[in-house]
């Protein structure tokens, strides 16, 4: 058998929002045996199948456009491949999309998210003035724990209140990255999320 790789786009949502990035990982490996994919298996004592999910999805967060990458050794068509998966998926996932890529490619990379959290009417104006005060700053370090300060404005691309929906997009890197979570804390939007309003990442750009 060769070995090929896919990728795959899928959405997230409902109650498997619930789930952490390592009971999505664990997900993916249940629906893929499921499926009948023949897994390729890493190297090692402690062999597991190659599924790469290139950008964790914080519990609780919904997710229209996520990725995962699967290496496999079988001759299935990619339609096949597809159906198969679709038909063993939980609901709450849905794949949107599958793709195959070059055995040689490189890992998935991502450069930049968006994202969407709905307002209530009370908050819409007072946000608005917020986004823009922050978009007039030309830095705001970020103090993480365990991890390097990052320059939040220097990461956020974009931020707007559009229809009652706050909307901004993120740039990311292997290097430097934010969470959703960060750009809620910084306009003041934390309670809201404690009343059960979370982000939706709706859309992840690969810079490769």
């Amino acid at each position: 058998m060769v070995r090929r790789r896919v990728r795959l786009r899928f959405r997230k949502e409902g109650d498997l929002r619930l789930i952490g990035h390592l009971d999505l990982v664990r997900a993916w490996e249940r629906i893929l045996r499921r499926a009948g994919v023949p897994l390729v298996m890493t190297e090692g004592c402690h062999r597991r199948p190659r599924i790469s999910l290139p950008s964790a999805l914080p519990m609780g967060e919904a997710g229209y456009d996520e990725v995962v990458e699967v290496d496999f050794d079988g001759d299935e068509t990619i339609d096949a491949i597809r159906n198969t998966i679709s038909a063993s998926a939980p609901a709450g996932l849905t794949t949107t999309q599958v793709e195959e890529l070059p055995p040689t490619a490189p890992s998935a990379e991502v450069s930049e998210f968006a994202y969407e959290f709905p307002l209530p009417d009370d908050r819409q104006a007072e946000t608005a003035a917020r986004v823009a005060s922050l978009l007039a700053q030309s830095t705001l370090p970020v103090a993480r724990s365990a991890k390097p300060t990052v320059d939040l404005r220097g990461l956020l691309v974009a931020a707007a209140v559009d229809g009652g929906v706050l909307r901004f997009r993120l740039s990311a890197s292997r290097e430097r990255s934010l969470r959703a979570k960060d750009i809620l804390t910084a306009l003041g939007l934390d309670d809201l999320r404690e009343q059960g309003l979370f982000p939706i990442r709706t859309e992840v750009v690969l810079a490769r």
